[in-house]
């Protein structure tokens, strides 16, 4: 059985990815977190928690034996070019606390799948032809 954690959950990706999983993984096994502790779009499981905290990570994906986080917190470009060092900590700190939450959980023999989400489409093209660009 599959215990899913989806971090990020209030946002435009979130709250389409915990309806499409509840659905196929049933409501009690995917759990919408974000750092607010509004659960926006009602679902079934909501918690609190903050990528940055990764104590607080790992115990949560620890206590409720999460085998799948999908990490979708993050500042987009609007946010993020107006205060580039907190989208910085956000983005590749948080990412890292996953990371590492990971390595930790399969050193104990109890793997973590990682879903990140990533531009496609348009989206990627645009990005690879401005990284190429430069």
């Amino acid at each position: 059985m599959e215990r899913i954690l989806i971090i990020g959950a209030n946002g435009q990706i979130g709250s389409e990815l915990v309806e499409a999983l509840a659905l196929q993984h049933g409501a009690q096994n995917v759990i919408a977190s974000d750092i607010g502790a509004t659960n926006v779009y009602k679902a079934a499981r909501y918690t609190q928690l903050d990528v940055l905290d990764r104590a607080g990570l790992a115990k949560f994906v620890a206590d409720e034996g999460i085998t799948q986080v999908y990490q979708l917190a993050a500042l987009l470009s609007a946010t993020g070019e107006q205060a580039p060092l907190k989208a910085w900590t956000l983005n590749m700190d948080g990412l890292l606390n996953i990371l590492e939450v990971a390595r930790e959980r399969g050193e104990a023999g109890k793997p973590l799948r990682i879903r990140l989400a990533a531009p496609t489409g348009k989206a990627a093209a645009r990005l690879t032809e401005s990284i190429s660009a430069q």
